[in-house]
């Protein structure tokens, strides 16, 4: 007859599969992460680089020279202030319109719910 496993080993056994799953779905959230962290690394390097690194082929990951002087030029070139203004301008009164919105939806929605609950 063959040799059946105690409860020991089969509770180790158990214990390391669960270790082994646990580290394979850390590894691959971590690689998915990177995948979703990618386009905003993508954006700030290039954001850091010349225009002729920029378009360089083939690209580089990570910029030669790092151009932290390209912030201030676009803030001086561009009237940034009033862009933002602009973006609020419209964006502060939507937001608001669509809480209220739904407040109101909410209510409305509950107020079905409870008294179909009462009959």
């Amino acid at each position: 007859m063959g040799h059946l496993p105690n409860a020991k080993t089969l509770l180790s056994s158990r214990r390391r599969r669960e270790k082994i799953a646990d580290t394979a779905s850390f590894l691959i959230l971590l690689i998915m992460a990177a995948g979703a962290m990618l386009p905003i690394w993508w954006i700030f390097r290039s954001s850091l680089m010349s225009n002729a690194e920029l378009y360089s082929y083939p690209p580089k990951f990570f910029p030669s020279k790092w151009l932290f002087s390209n912030y201030v030029e676009t803030l001086q070139a561009y009237d940034f202030g009033r862009y933002l203004i602009n973006t609020m301008t419209i964006i502060v009164p939507s937001v608001f319109g669509v809480i209220i919105y739904l407040c109101g939806q909410k209510y409305f929605v509950e107020g079905i719910v409870m008294t179909g609950m009462k009959n």
